[in-house]
């Protein structure tokens, strides 16, 4: 293993669920929950500010205000899962289970369950082919994630349109 910095470099890249304590997942469920409370009560409000955000603003909806605290919340569950899965990882985990979802659905808020739901399955097969087949778990939960997303384009009800 390399020595001192290059490795707590390569943790951060990578992550290591190994160190990953009890008040780290304490964090974790808290930053979860924090942020499906705010999706919860501002759905009309994020989904204004998602498709028109001039037009959301004009009719009093304080678009600006939701911009930033969406990129904060992000940037929040970023910096608290950095340590357990990884920056690879976490970006691989916001965009494909979001991009599979938009291929299944014209609508935000069954796109926001189902990017949810894709994000878990593709973790607990992950890291069921990973345990199993002595893999990286990360690599396992990519490989996975972006299988789901290619079976999702292939058969996406959109093509049909």
């Amino acid at each position: 293993m390399l020595p001192g910095a290059r490795t707590e470099g390569l943790n951060f890249l990578w992550g290591s669920l190994l160190t990953v304590t009890r008040s780290d997942l304490v964090l974790m469920s808290l930053a979860a929950l924090v942020l499906s409370l705010f999706i919860y009560l501002f759905f009309k409000e994020i989904q204004a500010t998602i498709s028109q955000k001039q037009a959301a603003a004009a009719s009093g909806i304080p678009a600006q205000a939701i911009f930033y605290v969406s990129l904060i919340l992000l940037g929040v569950i970023v910096a608290i899962a950095l340590k357990a899965v990884g920056g690879i990882l976490i970006y691989a985990l916001i965009v494909t289970p979001a991009a599979t979802a938009l291929q299944l659905t014209y609508r935000l808020k069954h796109m926001f369950w189902l990017s949810a739901f894709n994000g878990f399955a593709v973790s607990v097969v992950g890291l069921w082919i990973s345990f199993h087949w002595a893999i990286p778990t990360g690599a396992a939960i990519v490989l996975t994630a972006t299988l789901l997303l290619v079976f999702a384009i292939i058969f996406s009800p959109k093509k049909r349109h």
